[in-house]
């Protein structure tokens, strides 16, 4: 029996397909507001106050913003900026950061702080009573910042875990490079977080001093926007902020910050062969806020606007440049962008592809694009894009703390604010001569910054030498010469090479290839063509080859055994040949100076020779082989060497001795470290789960002590989570990583509410009493530690929808709730105790459960009881008994239904509004491991120790599917969009994904019982051999067929309308053909060519063409002969009409419909309009004959009512003229008798539905 889980090699492919929702169109009436006005006052020390108050809102927006970011910083203080933010919540001099973080928690406030380049902004949002409280928060935290030892040093850890989470994020990294590249040597091509170094090396004094120098009054603007009164914000900030210290060269809001920084138009590489895709940046030098052709660049950046193949939105995009990329294949996505700062910017296009062989097409046709800009884009587009930035200009605006980040960006970028009713008139009044300007001046024919992050070409057999040559490059894989321009591959040289190529060499018009079969072939790289081969004896072993400046055609030759000869190549001749060195040569090299070629041995030996003279001028001594030999080519002779250990060592040649030795033990060349790695469990998963609504990840616990976050998309994004720094711990103590990480993960949960706020995941732990918090968005261990009040460990968690609050339960029967934002405990839902009647668990806690209101908690233990409590009120509302231990609980939110499973076999389910169990599945011969609902609520997946996993449908109450597996199954989980099911087995570190065949095909569901046979399916290996469940696979695909398999039958009763199955286009076009056939007629019909001189014959058509002689005299002969017509020339019978006669003499239309089923609707329209009107109708009556034949037998229903509307449509006029044949009437009253009785059945039964429904709603 084949089962609705399907698994599959290529399932990673599929893995991001997405649930289409229906959705509802609501309309409100329009309602007028007074517009908003910013007002703002300027306080003597230079501090700036705005607001933008709201008469309507409840809450309000408070915060600083400051004009200082990492721009401000230097070399030596890079990341201070940010730094401060991790710190500025971490105490002042009158609160801790305890008290700090409790106090805005009791007044439901929400304190939140980012740095920018140039900007860092603190701000809360609170109710607009408490906005008062959050003013004098905020200057607690910027005037007395404590800024201690002890948190500087716990925070560095945490900042570098978000400086590995951000190097995760291709587009981060992508846009750091382009600043770095952009703005060479200029703070602002510096990152925002930081070197490693100094975020390891930042001490107090150094935030200090960014305080002191850039916290001033005239570099802020405290911002005040919801409900809030702007007289009132005045005096709070001179209450609070009057203190603040001003600088001793004050600047105005809005002025440039320092020197405006060079534009470098330069180019970076970053290979990394583990992506899949290669994301791409091009960039030109673009204006700053104030500049007057801010605006019109945002519109041309909308002109080109954005596009992702994945939304399969292209055909329908009005952007030009996706149509492009789209048709030709060139791209996966791509994104204008337009990022202003104080006196320059980026303008640019971020593009990710997947096709590495068309980068140049890619390349090419996004210049083009900018060119067109400058050229030709047209009034509809920029009209287009001009309503495209005024909605999402608006649109943003939403809420008061998006309109405090307006107020505050524009009054620290430009010192004033525009409304948005300014914005949008500088909007509308950009033209298309705007657009085609500020293209031709900011983005064609400039200096162009360009990134690139992925793959390189891979190559067939390992590269084993490379060389290039303008924009072409040489690689020599094996005994093959590819060449590749500017990264494709345009050529392929061959030789008569039996070897493989270690050496490649470039001079004149040649590329030289030296093989391991000692032979050495060269080739025209112009053209591609072979000149010649020289092969060796073995007494001249080839090594290494160079070409002596100003040596007309020569090479230079070293071998194995120590000797030199110099050959002309162009003649295949030894021209002199050196006596031995004594060593083997590795290296050869030409110096600044002519003649003196530098010399490499294996005994580590490097000799300066000059070869003109024959004679050695300096020889010097390194450890291990020499590798490479560089120099400068200034006026310092200094002398670079290589060997083969990694070390480089620097020689001053004036005075003949060693600068220095370092090592480069890293592929950076300065450290170890990793910047890919695929690695997963090392014991078998025991809890999986999805994450989030996307159904990308998935996380993963297993007895290895860790806890990761697999992607079903990618595997560059499967992490695990850090527990902090245990590897440094394990060099210090000598003790394996695994000892030091926390006890194994018995139990988890998550939500997808809160991640980028606080921490969203919260485990518990074997025999441990402590639950952890973890953070999604650093994919690291979190701050909070939830410890049990009365000792006892914790078995189950739970995270409520909202992303608040954290539950524990005990094996104590206690359950206690906790805040996932500040760690403090809440509420005690107790046991056994006398406060609660004796009401509570008595027995350890199997399972927790909120719902999404917060309205229940719902719990279950091995006391074999569920009970549902008040949220607020930690009182028990509720018991289920069941009678049997609950060892797993799973509540489904969206339909309040509670899955349970029992120590006696049985999945039981719960109607959590009724309290009362609606449904048990019985079925299981071993203890059921694990369960899991699928996103609809319909089914329920269960896995067992009896090695089977089995889908239950809810509605009817049936097995619907049931295969065994060789390793029993651990844990299941559904994907949320319905897609995949995803599993964790025994002696298993993987995780196996299978396909939801629903999805993809029409399955016929069914009850199964356990008398049928059960497939078995064998897991796939690491291997991934094609034999893996070859009998299984071939049975899903159809090549074995489930005798007791459902097949759809052609009509379930004689008595019921059936409709034929067809696509609607088959029917639906025929009946608006004539409409069908106006739409797609020409405007204009075509041209035709100038005719030919009237003497000259010719044949008939759009194209005129003369007529030969010969068929000329042919066709005159034939009009002479051809004078009588036949008739059976001019009337030939269809199929169409053959098969209506046929079966008009055997009283069956049935051969002749499925004929017609195979006709398209221009077809069907011709036979019809076919059919001959002699013999007195004869074949209009065979016609309506068959539709009556059609409509008795009630099937194929639509069908037989199209055509006859066709039919009439063609015909209607003639039978109305013809109203005396007898025969036609009957036919048509026969039909008309029969469409009024089939109506009045539906109408019957339609009308009792009516009532029924109107009663169950009454």
């Amino acid at each position: 029996m084949a089962s609705l889980f399907m698994l599959s090699n290529a399932l990673r492919r599929q893995a991001g397909r997405g649930l289409k929702r229906k959705f509802t169109r609501s309309f409100a009436s329009e309602t007028s507001f007074p517009q908003q006005i910013t007002r703002s006052t300027v306080l003597p020390n230079g501090l700036t106050v705005a607001t933008e108050a709201n008469a309507f809102a409840q809450t309000a927006t408070v915060g600083v913003w400051i004009s200082a970011g990492s721009r401000a910083e230097n070399a030596n203080n890079n990341g201070a900026a940010h730094f401060l933010e991790h710190m500025a919540f971490k105490g002042t001099k009158s609160r801790s950061q305890h008290q700090l973080e409790l106090f805005i928690e009791n007044i439901g406030a929400h304190l939140n702080a980012y740095t920018s380049r140039e900007q860092t902004v603190y701000y809360a949002k609170t109710f607009k009573n408490d906005a008062k409280v959050a003013v004098e928060i905020l200057s607690d935290i910027l005037q007395n910042s404590t800024l201690e030892d002890h948190a500087i040093e716990r925070e560095r850890e945490v900042i570098l875990r978000e400086q590995e989470e951000v190097n995760k994020l291709l587009d981060e990294v992508v846009f750091d490079h382009l600043h770095a590249t952009a703005f060479q040597g200029h703070s602002l091509g510096r990152t925002i977080l930081g070197p490693k170094e100094n975020i390891l090396s930042l001490s107090r004094k150094d935030l200090a001093d960014y305080i002191s120098k850039n916290y001033t009054a005239d570099r802020m603007v405290l911002v005040g926007t919801g409900g809030i009164d702007h007289e009132e914000l005045v005096k709070l900030a001179e209450k609070h902020f009057s203190s603040l210290p001003v600088s001793s060269n004050p600047l105005s809001l809005g002025s440039t910050h320092g020197v405006r920084p060079p534009f470098t138009g330069s180019e970076v590489r970053v290979r990394n062969d583990e992506l899949p895709q290669a994301h791409i940046t091009l960039a030109v030098e673009s204006v700053g806020w104030t500049s007057p052709d801010y605006y019109p660049m945002l519109v041309a950046q909308a002109v080109i606007g954005t596009w992702d193949r994945s939304l399969g939105s292209a055909r329908h995009s009005s952007s030009r440049l996706s149509h492009i990329i789209h048709q030709n294949q060139l791209a996966n996505s791509f994104q204008a962008f337009n990022t202003s700062y104080s006196d320059t910017g980026l303008f640019g296009i971020y593009l990710i592809t997947e096709n590495k062989d068309n980068l140049d097409d890619l390349v090419h046709f996004t210049c083009k694009e900018l060119w067109r800009l400058h050229t030709s884009v047209t009034e509809s587009e920029v009209e287009r894009a001009k309503q495209q930035l005024k909605a999402s200009l608006l649109l943003n605006l939403d809420g008061t703390t998006a309109i405090a980040e307006d107020v505050g960006r524009q009054l620290i970028t430009t010192g004033k604010r525009r409304s948005p009713q300014e914005v949008e008139a500088i909007v509308s009044k950009v033209t298309v001569d705007d657009v085609r300007r500020v293209a031709g001046e900011y983005l064609w024919d400039q200096d162009v910054a360009v990134v690139g992050i992925g793959p390189g070409s891979q190559t067939s057999k390992p590269i084993t030498a490379i060389a290039s040559l303008n924009e072409n490059t040489f690689v020599a894989c094996g005994k093959e010469l590819i060449v590749y321009h500017r990264g494709k591959e345009v050529n392929r040289y061959i030789g008569n090479i039996n070897g493989h190529i270690f050496i490649l060499a470039i001079f004149s018009n040649y590329v030289i290839a030296l093989s391991d079969d000692n032979l050495l072939t060269f080739w025209d790289h112009v053209s591609g063509e072979l000149c010649g081969e020289i092969q060796f004896d073995e007494n001249f072993t080839l090594s290494t080859i160079v070409h002596p400046s100003t040596y007309l055609n020569k090479i230079l030759l070293g071998s194995k055994q120590g000797i030199m000869q110099i050959w002309n190549i162009r003649t295949k001749k030894v021209k002199y040949s050196f006596p031995s060195f004594g060593s083997a040569i590795t290296f050869l090299t030409q110096s600044p100076v002519v003649d003196v070629i530098a010399i490499g041995l294996l005994n580590g030996t490097i000799i300066l020779y000059n070869i003109k003279l024959d004679e050695r001028i300096i020889s010097l001594k390194q450890e291990g082989s020499v590798t490479s030999i560089s120099f400068r080519t200034d006026d310092k002779h200094v002398m670079v060497s290589a060997n083969m250990h990694g070390d480089i060592t620097l020689w001053d040649l004036d005075n003949q001795k060693l600068y220095d030795e370092w090592i480069f033990e890293g592929q950076n060349g300065f450290e170890h470290r990793i910047l890919k790695s695929r690695s997963g469990h090392h014991s078998p998963p025991t809890k999986i789960e999805y994450y989030g609504s996307s159904g990308h990840f998935i996380l993963s616990a297993a007895g290895d002590r860790s806890l990761r976050i697999f992607s079903i998309i990618r595997d560059s994004q499967s992490v695990e989570l850090s527990q902090g720094s245990i590897i440094k711990q394990s060099k210090r103590s000598r003790k394996h990583v695994d000892e030091l990480k926390f006890p194994q993960i018995i139990n988890f949960s998550s939500s997808e509410s809160k991640q980028k706020e606080w921490d969203n995941i919260l485990t518990c732990h074997i025999n441990d009493s402590r639950a952890r918090t973890w953070s999604f968005q650093r994919r690291a261990l979190g701050q909070h530690v939830f410890k049990t009040l009365d000792g006892s460990s914790i078995k189950a968690t739970n995270i409520s929808a909202c992303g608040n609050f954290g539950f524990i339960g005990t094996s104590s029967g206690v359950i206690e709730m906790f805040n996932m934002q500040s760690g403090l405990h809440r509420k005690t839902f107790a046991g056994n105790d006398a406060f609660h009647n004796n009401k509570g668990h008595k027995k350890l806690i199997s399972g927790l459960a909120s719902d999404s209101l917060n309205r229940k908690l719902i719990s279950s233990s091995l006391d074999g009881t569920v009970k549902i409590w008040d949220f607020n009120k930690a009182k028990v509302l509720h018991t289920i008994d069941i009678m049997s231990p609950i060892t797993t609980m799973l509540f489904h939110c969206n339909n309040d239904l509670l899955a349970i499973i029992n120590d006696d076999l049985c999945v039981r389910v719960i109607d959590v509004e009724t309290c009362k169990i609606v449904r048990e599945f019985w079925g299981h011969r071993n203890r059921i491991t694990d369960l899991t609902f699928s996103p609809d609520g319909r089914w329920i997946v269960s896995t067992s120790l009896d090695a089977t996993i089995r889908t239950w449908d809810l509605p009817t109450g049936h097995l619907i599917d049931i295969f065994r597996v060789d390793d029993i199954a651990t844990s299941v989980t559904f994907s949320p969009t319905g897609d995949f099911l995803a599993t964790s087995h025994v002696d298993n570190v993987g995780m196996f994904l299978w396909a939801n065949r629903t999805q993809f095909s029409n399955i016929s569901l069914r009850n199964i019982s356990e008398d049928d046979e059960i497939s078995t399916i064998t897991l796939p290996t690491t291997t991934g051999l094609e034999s893996d469940n070859e009998d299984y696979l071939n049975e899903v695909d159809g090549d074995k067929k489930d005798d007791k398999s459902f097949e759809t039958v052609e009509q379930l009763t004689e008595q019921m309308i059936t409709l034929s199955l067809l696509p609607k286009s088959k029917w639906q076009n025929l009946l608006n053909l004539e409409t069908i056939k106006k739409r797609n007629k020409p405007k204009e019909p075509p041209k035709s060519d100038k005719k030919a001189p009237f003497f000259l014959p010719t044949l008939p058509g759009v194209k005129p063409k003369f007529v030969p002689l010969n068929d000329l005299n042919e066709s005159k002969d034939k009009k002479k002969s051809g004078n009588v017509i036949q008739m059976s020339d001019i009337k030939m019978e269809t199929e169409f009409l053959k098969m209506l006669k046929k079966n008009h003499e055997e009283e069956n239309y049935t051969e002749f419909f499925n004929f017609v089923k195979t006709l398209n609707p221009s077809a069907i329209d011709f036979e019809l309009r076919s059919l001959s009107l002699e013999n007195n109708l004869i074949e209009l009556n065979y016609f309506l004959e068959a539709i009556e034949f059609k409509l008795k037998t009630k099937k194929d229903f639509e069908l037989a009512q199209a055509y006859l509307n066709h039919f009439l449509k063609i015909y209607g006029d003639i039978i109305l003229s013809n109203n005396h044949n007898e025969q036609l009437s009957n036919h048509l009253i026969t039909i008309l008798n029969e469409h009024k009785k089939e109506w009045n059945r539906i109408e019957e039964l339609l009308h009792y539905n009516l009532c029924v429904l109107g009663f169950f709603r009454k």
